[in-house]
């Protein structure tokens, strides 16, 4: 049984059976795709071969693979109108535009559109608008059924025609668009590294592992210990060195408090060690006096008499007791002016 041989309309020429760029088709090539589509009799604005070829030509300068610009050209009084189908969908593929309908109404269509710009990045563009009112101006609703029937489609269609000539024109002229800053090669970029830093090491390399030294033990903070619960026996101790020579304790804790230059309550061990030796150095230094000077030095002042001795706080004999002190353990004795300020004012 014979085979049906296919007539030459049916068959696509050779040359344009395999998936080749738009941009690549010769012009011979173009022109057979013009023949095949005007023999095909699929679209009714096309009167001849020349038409379909304006159309495939048009649609490969902004990158349409023939078939689609077939469809996406509209060929009135002439002159090539492109749908607006078609400006969303070279919006859609640029990788630097986007759009968003939002709104889309018999009164009014508005769509916001995006754009990416170098070294800025997206861009919000101000929205784009057409209104019925507009399109009754240009006697559109008059002319055509479909804007009577389908108001908010036809809006929709000039407002994405206005957008698209006023934010992309360059897609809809074939030109290409602003060029993106290109990343730095690899080898320059490894260079500089390289010069700043050094040739890269390998971690696992023996020579490349860095001795790890042992860590050196931190020995403990050394904290000065606080007096607590000693405190006690040192203020008793003290106190009743004072009192025995019939003196008076304040004094003693002031005189304490500037040569330790700290509050009482902050006193350490030693440093209750050292006030307790220096009160026991004054009371030994008394102790050594006779009773009638021993008598003299604790007997209060009388009164109109404003330089009789007193051991209300430790002066002449401090002052003795560190002649045989240690050096620097008595320190300056204190003076009556030290407490109740100048006796003469």
């Amino acid at each position: 049984m014979s085979q049906p041989q296919p007539t030459s309309k049916a068959l696509l020429p050779v040359p344009l059976r395999s998936a080749m760029p738009t941009h690549a088709l010769s012009f011979e090539q173009l022109q057979q795709f013009a023949n095949v589509f005007f023999d095909s009799g699929m679209f009714e604005d096309v009167q001849d071969s020349a038409q379909a070829f304006v159309k495939i030509a048009r649609g490969a300068e902004i990158g349409l693979p023939p078939t689609t610009a077939m469809h996406a050209f509209d060929l009135i009084k002439k002159r090539l109108f492109i749908k607006p189908w078609a400006i969303a969908a070279l919006i859609n593929a640029c990788g630097y535009g986007d759009y968003q309908v939002q709104e889309q109404t018999a009164e009014r269509c508005i769509i916001r559109f995006r754009r990416r710009y170098p070294a800025v990045g997206w861009v919000d563009l101000p929205p784009m608008t057409y209104t019925i009112a507009e399109a009754k101006g240009h006697g559109l609703v008059q002319r055509s059924p479909h804007w009577q029937t389908s108001p908010a489609n036809m809006l929709y269609q000039r407002c994405m025609g206005r957008g698209g000539t006023t934010y992309f024109p360059e897609l809809l002229a074939g030109l290409q668009p602003p060029p993106e800053p290109m990343p730095p090669e690899a080898e320059p970029l490894r260079s500089n590294v390289v010069a700043l830093y050094g040739e890269p090491l390998d971690p696992t390399a023996p020579s490349a592992r860095v001795p790890v030294s042992p860590p050196v033990p931190v020995p403990p903070p050394v904290v000065e210990p606080q007096a607590g619960h000693d405190t006690f026996e040192y203020i008793a101790r003290i106190e009743a060195a004072i009192f025995a020579h019939h003196g008076q304790v304040e004094p003693w804790y002031v005189w304490a408090e500037r040569r330790f230059k700290k509050a009482r309550t902050q006193f350490s061990v030693a440093e209750w060690q050292e006030f307790l030796e220096c009160v026991q150095a004054v009371a030994q230094k008394m102790a050594q006096q006779t009773p009638q000077e021993a008598l003299g030095g604790t007997q209060a002042p009388e009164a109109g008499g404003s330089q009789a001795a007193t051991h209300d706080a430790p002066t002449e004999a401090a002052e003795a007791a560190e002649a045989t002190a240690e050096p620097g353990l008595f320190g300056p004795a204190p003076s009556a002016e030290d407490y109740y300020g100048d006796s003469e004012s």
